[in-house]
């Protein structure tokens, strides 16, 4: 596990430092220009951790890397569980350097004499670290729960063959929520976990709930993919 998780990291450690510093610097001016810092820390938290799972995906394809990779002394589950371990770790990572730039840059506002005032008062509101915690895991939550979907079928099938079937999924995803969504009106504790979640003082109980079942759905996928990529031929 740990060769696997050491060899994939090191095939794209170069354009991973390249992609986080492209994307802070990216990620500062929507920030700057949206006049939010929540936006700031949610588009960094987002943008590499996706560009990195189609980054990993597509690695595999070229120079016959995973022909190679299968050769060495590393069995295809740990090559699985690496892809996702790898994964989750940058994309918490950048979450939590989203957040500090988040912070930074809502700290120092005051002291950018290139802002209009209204700019200046709403990044200094947003000086928060809870909130920008929550906007940073946000955007990392939403590539997760992509990466549930996506990396099964990309471990099976490869990226090329992958990217023909995930717009059927999220298309059979979306209509399954169209339908779902209606049929909450007849639940009888729906209202009272709308009040729930619109609570302020359950913020942090909702994150960790939320933080633990996309966590859940996450080691499931990791667990199918597992199975997946055990039937593929190389």
């Amino acid at each position: 596990m740990k060769a696997a998780l050491f060899s994939e990291f090191a095939t794209i450690k170069n354009i991973f430092l390249q992609m986080m510093l492209i994307y802070l610097i990216i990620g500062v001016i929507v920030g700057l220009s949206a006049g939010s810092v929540v936006v700031l820390a949610a588009a960094i938290g987002a943008m590499t951790p996706i560009m990195l799972l189609f980054t990993l995906s597509s690695y595999d394809e070229m120079n016959g890397w995973e022909r190679f990779r299968a050769s060495l002394p590393i069995s295809r589950s740990s090559i699985v569980l690496a892809r996702y371990a790898n994964l989750l770790l940058c994309a918490v990572g950048m979450a939590l350097i989203a957040a500090l730039v988040g912070f930074l840059v809502a700290a120092s506002a005051p002291y950018l004499g290139f802002l209009p005032e209204k700019t200046v008062i709403a990044l200094s509101e947003q000086c928060d670290v809870q909130l920008l915690l929550l906007a940073a895991f946000a955007g990392c939550a939403s590539i997760l729960i992509l990466a549930t979907f996506m990396l099964p079928l990309v471990m099976r099938y490869g990226a090329t063959k992958a990217l023909r079937f995930i717009p059927v999924v999220v298309c059979i995803a979306f209509l399954a929520i169209v339908w779902f969504i209606p049929e909450l009106e007849n639940v009888p504790w729906i209202y009272s976990a709308i009040q729930f979640i619109a609570n302020p003082s359950n913020t942090l109980l909702i994150a960790a709930i939320v933080a633990l079942s996309i966590f859940t759905i996450y080691a499931a996928s990791c667990f199918v993919a597992v199975k997946l990529y055990a039937q593929k031929e190389l």
